[in-house]
């Protein structure tokens, strides 16, 4: 996949600001749909946010950390998606409003952690300071340095194909959320 680097940028803000709206409709919610469960394997709304903030954790330090190398800085008016960074893209796209079931990692599954309504203010925090990671983004060569990722960091992708794993995980996981809601018929739109 090739791509103007400020299409993709603005691409990747505007769905940042769709998934920060959705986890703000959540706040309204009660804490009795925030933490509903179809059975013990599941994830609750909450969780399935937890799960979010936990990647951030991961990630954000080191994507801060890649846009303040010098040789990032150089920038490309287009980015070209590697082969990896692409099968991982792909792999956790919803595709037509569905997920493909997958298992998390065990540092990263929330079931059975404690959670709070507290996570869905820290995940909107952690949207803005992406946001502003994407903005400094704009003029940056998105291919030029590489991102460890959370299975391992020998296993790396571009800094570009992060930020677009980044966006993909959280429609995810949000989507995931979202249909938590809908087995009971609670509804995150109200």
């Amino acid at each position: 996949m090739k791509i103007n680097t400020i299409e993709l940028i603005a691409d990747l803000e505007d769905r940042t600001h769709k998934a920060t709206a959705l986890v703000q409709v959540f706040q309204k919610l009660a804490d009795s749909q925030l933490r509903y469960k179809e059975n013990t394997n599941t994830w609750s709304v909450l969780e399935c946010v937890t799960h979010l903030n936990r990647y951030y954790a991961f990630y954000l330090p080191l994507l801060q950390k890649a846009v303040q190398k010098e040789v990032v800085k150089k920038g490309s008016s287009s980015f070209r998606s590697g082969w990896l960074g692409q099968f991982f893209v792909k792999l956790m796209e919803p595709k037509e409003g569905k997920i493909k079931k997958m298992k998390a990692i065990a540092a990263m599954n929330p079931n059975g952690t404690p959670v709070d309504t507290v996570v869905l203010q820290k995940f909107i925090a952690n949207q803005e300071a992406f946001l502003q990671l994407l903005e400094a983004c704009r003029t940056l060569d998105l291919a030029a340095v590489q991102i460890p990722t959370v299975m391992s960091r020998w296993i790396t992708i571009s800094l570009g194909d992060t930020l677009r794993f980044m966006v993909v995980h959280h429609e995810r996981h949000l989507l995931q959320a979202q249909n938590c809601l809908k087995i009971k018929n609670f509804s995150a739109q109200e």
